[in-house]
């Protein structure tokens, strides 16, 4: 296994032959949210292609999970899963992203970026030394 491995911060997804969706979901932070919330995806054979996981802080008591899945191999409707979710005692709020293209799922739910308490961007690495050149000039 390697050391490092890049971050893509680019959360897209694009398949139209799959029935892909993506969900946000609030939750207690407790030991086994995590567990209850993907075990629901597993028992109706929903394979989870992206998760990410957090909380604004150590002492924050909910926290958010961004998923994309795929309902391809399933019997199950979204509406469904959602309901099962919503039934789980460490679930606050499930909220669908419908997606704009069927097949295609951008996560437009983690805007803006912070980096600790600071609102951050990120440019491309050509765009910051042409804008370091322009800055520069001036």
């Amino acid at each position: 296994m390697e050391d490092y491995v890049p971050l893509s911060v680019l959360r897209m997804v694009y398949d139209s032959s799959r029935k892909l969706y993506s969900l946000r979901i609030m939750a207690s932070i407790r030991p086994s949210a995590l567990a209850e919330i993907t075990s629901v995806f597993a028992k109706h054979n929903i394979n989870i292609l992206c998760i990410e996981l957090g909380a604004r802080s150590t002492s924050d008591e909910r926290g958010t999970a961004f998923l994309v899945v795929d309902f391809t191999k399933s019997a199950m409707d979204v509406e469904q899963i959602i309901k099962e979710l919503e039934g789980l005692p460490s679930v606050l709020e499930v909220k669908l992203m419908d997606p704009s293209i069927p097949g295609l799922i951008i996560d437009t739910g983690h805007f803006p970026l912070i980096i600790g308490p600071w609102r951050g961007i990120i440019f491309r690495v050509e765009f910051s030394s042409t804008l370091s050149k322009a800055l520069g000039e001036n």
